[in-house]
């Protein structure tokens, strides 16, 4: 994803938008921003933790299952997800699961939590996509 334009650059203020190659990149990016509403921080023991981590990170993704579909295949890689997973690995590593074994335990956490969202799509209202459409160009 790259800036289309700086601010000045025609004359106008297009800091803000940027261009994306392709669906999957915006999806990415849509969701990137969507994981900031993750909770990262709960309070109780490490595994009640990791738990409400992904509970927060699974309702995300069922309030919007389209995006959750394409995780499936587009992974972010922004702010936001690395956030998410750099705490899954503090989280894995305070309970005392090695390193090795932690970083494929986040791949798998994160894909059944992906998958059990994508597996509800329903049918999508008008105002399903109208909210993801505000969704879209708040990126």
């Amino acid at each position: 994803m790259q800036p289309s334009g700086t601010p000045g650059q025609t004359g106008s203020d297009q800091g803000g938008h940027v261009y994306v190659r392709s669906t999957a990149e915006l999806h990415a990016a849509v969701l990137d921003e969507l994981l900031g509403e993750v909770s990262l921080t709960p309070k109780d023991s490490w595994d009640e933790r990791l738990e409400a981590v992904l509970g927060s990170y699974a309702e995300v993704l069922f309030r919007y299952p389209g995006l959750a579909q394409s995780a499936l295949v587009a992974r972010p890689s922004g702010g936001h997800y690395l956030d998410l997973v750099e705490t899954l690995l503090a989280l894995l590593a305070e309970g005392g699961v090695p390193t090795r074994q932690a970083a494929w335990g986040v791949d798998l956490l994160l894909q059944h939590a992906t998958a059990t969202a994508a597996e509800h799509v329903v049918e999508q209202s008008e105002e399903d996509w109208a909210a993801l459409g505000a969704a879209v160009r708040a990126v």
